[in-house]
């Protein structure tokens, strides 16, 4: 990288005199909510039995009259017998016009609540968008065991306008009984002479900060930025001068004790006890920030740094996907966010990078992201009201942590981009800063074949197998050039119990103790694991649930993936070691493995936060901090993220491959050291066809580049039958590889690889489409298309070109009517002597020739897609 120019903030020391401005003034506690509008939130209000407005879930509730926070009724849900689901649930009808952050508050006590604390016994909100597509799971929990009434909240900053919303209180998979009470819902709309920022609602800066600045120009983009405050003027993208009213630059509020926000002054914020050191280089490529946010006081912190542009971006475009971008109006804020549970509002960026673009007139984009070396909690925005387009980067600072002590480093980009292609160009910029993270490796792909023998299949080579999770048959798969892979499931250990065994916290703990005492195998390293790597709840009590699946039947411990971790043995050198690397990649190996597969990766069935201080030592990754009462805390996704990253350097330094299952979703830093990626998902859910959305599958595509990605359906393979072509036509549009497995993830309970009627029933779909598909995703998935289509409803992705010259045009109709497209393509991507075939019917297709391309026609029936080769 050519380095063009610095710029620093110096950490210069508390110096007498120095001070840092409030910036802006946060609006305190309900001045921002204004009112309930849940009308019967106590449980006051009957209609016969029931609540008025509460609706039951699964099992319902009983109505607890006098046994509410004051004498007055609640909600009691009680499991009395195993499998019982109880809660009750509010819907609320909001029609938003605009993106509005919504609050959920509830309270609950509980009598013998098993386990620990999580999603299934908590304040549970389900949204539906303007536009249809769902935002599920919005969650708060509350403390297992026996408890007085507590409360929680969940912050719901939605990326689209929200139709309705149902609040559920949730009470399953625990034994006991929960009370609810009091449960309120506030839209935070800001107030008169307030915006939002960070999903804060704050009185915006009314004066300037200190001018002045040197220039830094890097990557189409130019900012006027002034080290003494570490302010930002003026901010230009390409030649059209963006900049908005609101002063920008870093500041910083301390969560925990509810503070304004402030800037700061000659690299300190005095008021609260912090130091910032940041580096502004500006380069041909882009504009990098990087930094380090330090305590002074030695205490436990809970703060959010925000770097901000100030930009003017009213009728500009945001950029949502690959697909989809939203105008800029004059109230609320915009953002792809996705629940973590943690930092200030519980939320954090989907993606790394973010864009903010207008093709009005000449036309300007500008993007801003996150090194994706440097994973943390961050948020990614912008504020329509106070004109400002951020990076928010909630931290939680200790002073044990070796690495870091009472201090945290972060990193951001800036770039530009360009409009005509918004998100697109944003992705494609963003691969080319950070290559090494989105490298294609795994060259020759196919589909995933879970833990059955390929050999065993009837026929197995009309399937398109290449991925083999498991290592039961490996001299098999490498004499028929499949890619195997050595299962692990990080961050978990399944313990079975005996059936008469009570299912309560005690006597998981003493049957753990039993097996790190007595068993010498696997089960006895992982329990021993546990007393050195099991997560902590915040009341220091191992995290655990108890589940019955086909695998186990007991406790599930959450276990912490920090490869640091100090003890006899930790959990995930349980699973990777020298001593394994060299029996299963050694001289004396049995067979040539592929790599290393990680299931479950986000993890979930575990636990996402981790109290246990011991831990907070040998974190490399910044903490982040609890929501509801801003304890310091580890995320999982960022201790995921170490052992990934501690794990593939020893498995990309033998030449091997990383796979993994479950990813990407919450956690998109992840990709950067995963060479295959996939998920389990159900697209028939009682008997309708409910394909993954388009949002999810762009997230996939997006963070996944050119890597593969692979699916296994996991689903009624009977009722999946009518729909088997649609899974294989929405697979083939994203170049993403259909497979299947089984209804309950078992490979030995109604697995379709095992039986015959169901792959025999689908042979000749496979025959047919999993080479399209191989041929189309193989050349290489390319965020920008350079290719355009007006028909309402179609959607389009290119691959390629390959070696061959090649070019893939998927095209899709999403809509339900059947539609005729014109495609026009650039002539960056033909030749004058260009010809085209539509690969799924083997149809050769006109191509007519324009000044700056070429034309053709398609006509789709619903669902259906076609894909376009384009060859010279």
């Amino acid at each position: 990288m050519a380095r063009i120019g610095t710029v620093a903030v110096l950490v210069l020391g508390l110096m007498a005199g120095s001070h840092a401005a409030v910036l802006m003034k946060v609006v305190r506690g309900g001045d921002a909510a204004g009112d309930n509008l849940i009308a019967n939130p106590g449980f006051e209000q009957l209609e016969g039995d029931l609540a008025a407005g509460w609706q039951f879930w699964q099992a319902g509730y009983h109505l607890a009259t006098g046994e509410g926070r004051d004498g007055s009724n609640a909600a009691l849900c009680e499991r009395k017998e195993a499998g019982e689901q109880h809660g009750a649930t509010y819907t609320h009808v909001l029609n938003q016009r605009q993106p509005t952050p919504l609050l959920v508050r509830g309270w609950s006590k509980s009598e013998g609540v098993s386990g620990s604390s999580d999603r299934d016994y908590s304040i549970y909100c389900d949204l539906v968008y303007t536009d249809g597509t769902p935002l599920w799971g919005q969650i708060s929990p509350f403390r297992a065991g026996t408890h007085d009434w507590q409360q929680v909240e969940v912050l719901i900053t939605p990326a689209r306008p929200v139709r309705s919303i149902s609040i559920h209180c949730l009470f399953r998979n625990h034994d006991g009984k929960a009370w609810f009470d009091d449960v309120e819902l506030y839209e935070l709309k800001a107030a008169e002479g307030t915006v939002l920022l960070d999903s804060v609602a704050v009185y915006p800066a009314t004066a300037a900060q200190a001018g002045g600045g040197r220039e830094v120009s890097g990557g189409g983009v130019a900012l006027s930025y002034n080290a003494a405050d570490g302010s930002i003027g003026r901010v230009a993208a390409g030649a059209t001068d963006i900049t908005g009213s609101t002063p920008g630059g870093f500041m910083v509020r301390d969560v925990a004790a509810g503070s304004d926000l402030h800037s700061f002054e000659a690299g300190a914020c005095a008021p609260l006890g912090l130091e910032l050191e940041a580096d502004v280089t500006a380069s041909t490529d882009a504009i990098r920030v990087a930094g380090t946010l330090r305590d002074t006081t030695g205490k436990d912190r809970a703060v959010t740094l925000l770097f901000a542009l100030p930009v003017a971006a009213e009728g500009a475009l945001w950029g949502e996907t690959i697909q989809a971008a939203a105008q800029i109006g004059s109230e609320g804020e915009l953002g792809n966010s996705v629940r973590w549970g943690t930092g200030s509002n519980g939320m954090a960026a989907t993606y790394p990078f973010s864009c903010l673009y207008s093709t009005a007139d000449a036309g300007w984009g500008v993007a801003l992201g996150i090194d994706i070396n440097r994973p943390c909690q961050y948020r990614l925005g912008y504020s329509t009201g106070a004109r400002l387009y951020y990076v928010a980067v909630d931290l939680g600072l200790v002073p044990e942590q070796a690495a870091s002590p009472s201090s945290a480093e972060f990193g951001f980009v800036i770039y530009g981009i360009a409009p005509e292609w918004g998100f697109r160009s944003a992705a494609a910029r963003y691969y080319e800063l950070f290559p090494a993270s989105f490298d294609l490796k795994s060259k020759q792909q196919g589909i995933w074949m879970p833990f059955s023998k390929i050999s065993e299949v009837e026929g197995w080579e009309d399937f398109g197998f290449k991925y083999k999770e498991g290592n039961n048959e490996t001299a098999w798969d490498d004499a028929h050039d499949m890619l195997t892979f050595r299962y692990t499931e990080p961050s978990t250990w399944w313990m079975k119990m005996p059936k008469d065994m009570p299912r309560t916290y005690e006597a998981a703990m003493a049957e753990a103790q039993r097996i790190a005492a007595e068993d010498t195998g696997y089960a006895g390293r992982k329990a021993k694991a546990l007393f050195a790597s099991g997560l902590f709840d915040e009341d220091g009590r191992y995290v655990m649930r108890f589940l019955d699946t086909p695998w186990c039947d007991g406790a599930v411990f959450s276990m912490s993936a920090l490869p640091g971790v100090e003890g006899e043995i930790n959990d995930p050198k349980v699973g990777w070691n020298e001593e394994t690397k060299q029996k299963l990649y050694g001289p004396e190996r049995n067979g040539d493995l592929d790599g290393e597969y990680l299931d479950s990766l986000e993890g979930y069935v575990t636990s996402d936060t981790d109290f246990r201080r011991e831990h907070f030592k040998v974190a490399r990754r910044p903490l982040t901090f609890t929501t509801r009462d801003r304890r310091p805390v580890i995320h999982k996704g960022l201790a995921v993220d170490e052992f990934v990253e501690w794990i593939a350097a020893d498995v990309h330094g033998i030449g091997k491959l990383m796979m993994a299952n479950g990813v990407p979703y919450r956690f998109g830093f992840l990709v950067r050291n995963l060479d295959v990626m996939g998920t389990e998902t159900d697209w028939v859910r009682n008997g309708e066809w409910r394909p993954m959305d388009h949002s999810s599958l762009s997230l996939k595509r997006t963070l996944c580049a050119r890597k593969p990605y692979l699916f296994l359906m996991n689903t009624d393979f009977d009722a999946l039958a009518p729909y088997v072509e649609r899974y294989f036509q929405r697979s083939l549009f994203y170049g993403m590889y259909p497979s299947m497995f089984s209804p309950v993830a078992s490979s030995s309970q109604g697995a379709y690889w095992i039986t015959p009627a169901w792959y025999n029933r689908d042979r000749e779909l496979h025959q047919h489409y999993q080479p399209i598909i191989r041929r189309v995703a193989e050349a290489g998935w390319q965020p920008v298309t350079l290719a355009t289509t007006d028909a309402a409803g179609v959607l389009l992705e290119r691959f390629g070109p390959n070696e061959a010259g090649e070019v893939f045009l998927t095209v899709f109709n999403d809509g339900t009517e059947t539609v005729e497209a014109s495609v026009r393509v650039s002539a960056e991507l033909v030749g004058i002597d260009a010809t085209a075939t539509e690969l799924v019917s083997g149809a050769a297709v006109g191509l007519t020739r324009e000044a700056d391309g070429v034309r053709f026609g398609v006509t789709l029936e619903p669902e259906q897609c076609v894909a376009v080769m384009i060859e010279g």
